[in-house]
Formats: C-alpha cells, sequence, structure tokens
C-alpha cells in the first residue's frame, strides 16, 4: 500500500507555492476591535474549574483581577486585530494528550 502510494505522489507535479498564491491584501479581513463591555462578558463565562494556560494563570485569577487588567488587555487584543501582529506568547499553548481507551499507542485513543 504504501508503494503504491509512493508511486501516486512521485507523479505529482509539484510548483511552489508563490506561483499559484497571490501577495496578501492587509484589507481582505476586518474584525471588530474589541471592548471593555464585551471582554468583560467573556471573562465572566470562564469555566473556574479549568486548569491554567501556558503562563499558569487560571481562569479563577483572571476573574478576580479583571477590573485591573481590563483596558490592557483591551488595548492589547485591539493593536494585536489592527497591527494583524500576535505576541508569540499568545501562541502559545498547552496540550496534554489524555488517554481514553484501548491501546496506548495510537494517538486516536488520546484526547487533547
Amino acid at each position: 500500500m504504501i508503494r503504491n502510494l509512493a508511486r501516486k505522489l512521485s507523479s505529482v507535479n509539484y510548483h511552489d507555492f508563490k506561483s499559484y498564491c497571490h501577495k496578501p491584501d492587509k484589507n481582505s479581513f476586518f474584525v471588530t476591535p474589541t471592548n471593555s463591555i464585551e471582554l468583560t462578558k467573556i471573562i465572566t463565562k470562564l469555566n473556574n474549574t479549568k486548569s491554567p494556560g501556558y503562563d499558569n494563570i487560571g481562569p479563577r485569577l483572571i476573574k478576580g483581577v479583571c477590573t485591573t487588567i481590563l483596558d490592557p488587555l483591551v488595548h492589547i487584543f485591539n493593536l494585536s486585530l489592527l497591527s494583524g501582529c500576535v505576541p508569540h506568547k499568545l501562541k502559545v499553548a498547552k496540550v496534554i494528550p489524555v488517554f481514553k481507551k484501548g491501546d496506548h499507542f495510537p494517538p486516536t485513543n488520546y484526547r487533547p
């Protein structure tokens, strides 16, 4: 089966992606800036039982300091949307595979 797949792939004519992708257009995607009301609603809906992220800050702590960090967060989020740049530390996620059932070897027997 693998040999058949390899033969099929070797006959495919690969092209450089730049030859068929257009230049990016900064104005092709628009997201409405957020505000403190929207962010407060999101923060209050966070589940307290969820584990903290990469920064080890859990939902309970974020809810506790919400009024203090709200304006800086709104500014950071809107600046990110406006510039199209996401701070590197916001791109990091902690995903821990949790075993479901069956054989321990196949990745499909785990959930994130």
